[in-house]
């Protein structure tokens, strides 16, 4: 059993880290330095923005409390794609249609992003581009979808409506009608953040495992890292990248938390061709989510709840995942052979973005990447881009729209 000092993000079969190991241990920190930039979590957000950093020149340095890839990272079912949990319908009411908009393309960016970065790298990684699939739960979703479908089409986003029998004809789905994505993609989580770190190493990075950071101390000229084996890490910046164990180091509450469940079949005995080109999930929240591996095994999702406990979560990942199994052959029409099942948590914001900056009226050095729901690893595409930016001086687009500025007074400042 994996039990990782200082908490479990996953059960012990989060199937990527079956499929990849646990890789050659890190460095460990043996004594106090300084750095430019110190980046917390080396999970696939700070390998994504460690190889940007460390490409335009940056002293980097990446510290994690366990190891690199072994936290929520290996718990993600790593879905691509431009669709934000709320819909585009939703998410203009809520910040406005030109920022809704922008967030929606910056997605359709980020997966492009994606794959150049995996190109550059040798395409290791199982990166795949393919559809999206966006489901009709319910009869009455079908006005839902033809609103969503309009909003997406007048910014110019590549969307279609597709029917009962086009479901089932294309990709053997039993729903009333969908819409259909040409932009999403697939990817192998683990393998991408290893080799993604990697590359920042042979750029002068250095990763160091077992370095819980505890504390963070602004000063004028730079940033204590305070870790937990009493050694302090002196940074210019700090990047903090540490998935929902990141919350801690926000000055207030701007997310909640979650367990999401999953479980993976064993490989296929016959190919299904229409499934493997697609990505589905659906218009019920929470909602159930499906896609294939590059060895022809399918990964079903879902069955979110609020998170409580490991030992709650853990105690349901059995129903749970029988539950997906139930649904996934109520879908397609067919019996599906689990192999394994596990369960993960996530952060999630109001709106379902990031946020991506520093904390407004806080220290200028300290950055936070909380790519937070459904997107994580398409928003920490784009969080690359914005810390990058930011590094330079410059503001990006997207601070407007990923930034905390939007929040208002949605963070509820936290008390002892």
């Amino acid at each position: 059993m994996l039990n990782n000092r200082g908490g479990r993000l996953r059960s012990e079969h989060a199937w990527w880290l079956l499929r990849n190991g646990l890789g050659d241990s890190s460095r460990r920190v043996d004594h106090d330095f300084d750095c430019d930039v110190a980046i917390i979590g080396a999970g696939i957000t700070g390998a994504l923005v460690a190889q940007a950093l460390a490409e335009d020149g940056h002293e980097v340095v990446v510290l994690d409390r366990r190891d690199r890839a072994l936290g929520s990272t290996a718990a993600s079912t790593a879905l691509l794609q431009y669709e934000i949990d709320t819909q585009l319908q939703d998410l203009s009411i809520r910040i406005g249609t030109g920022r809704a908009r922008q967030a929606y393309h910056a997605c359709v960016e980020a997966i492009d992003i994606l794959d150049a970065l995996d190109e550059r790298l040798g395409r290791r990684a199982d990166f795949r581009r393919c559809e999206s699939i966006y489901l009709a739960s319910r009869r009455w979703d079908r006005s839902t979808l033809i609103e969503e479908m309009r909003l997406r089409q007048e910014s110019g986003i590549h969307v279609s409506f597709l029917q009962r029998e086009d479901l089932m004809s294309r990709y053997g789905a039993r729903r009333r009608c969908a819409l259909h994505s040409p932009d999403a993609a697939m990817v192998d989580p683990v393998r991408f953040a290893r080799q993604l770190l990697e590359d920042a190493e042979t750029r002068g990075a250095r990763t160091y495992g077992n370095a819980k950071v505890e504390r963070l101390e602004p000063r004028t000229d730079h940033v204590a890292l305070h870790l937990a084996d009493e050694h302090v890490v002196r940074a210019r910046h700090v990047i903090v990248c540490a998935g929902y164990e990141s919350l801690p180091f926000v000055p207030a509450r701007v997310a909640t938390l979650h367990t999401t469940f999953a479980t993976i079949s064993e490989p296929a005995v016959r190919e299904v061709p229409r499934r493997s080109k697609a990505v589905f999930w659906e218009t019920a929240r929470p909602y159930l989510y499906v896609r294939e591996t590059a060895d022809g095994r399918v990964i079903v999702g879902g069955q979110d709840v609020p998170f409580r406990s490991a030992t709650i979560r853990d105690a349901l990942i059995g129903r749970r995942a029988r539950k997906l199994v139930r649904q996934y052959t109520k879908l397609f029409g067919e019996k599906l052979r689990p192999a394994y099942a596990w369960a993960g948590h996530f952060a999630d914001t109001a709106d379902g973005l990031p946020c991506i900056g520093s904390w407004p009226g806080g220290p200028e050095r300290i950055i936070y990447a909380l790519c937070c729901g459904g997107n994580g690893i398409v928003y920490a595409a784009q969080a690359r881009e914005m810390i990058r930016t930011r590094l330079q001086g410059e503001r990006h687009p997207l601070d407007d729209v990923f930034g905390f500025e939007r929040l208002g007074n949605a963070g509820s400042r936290r008390g002892r």
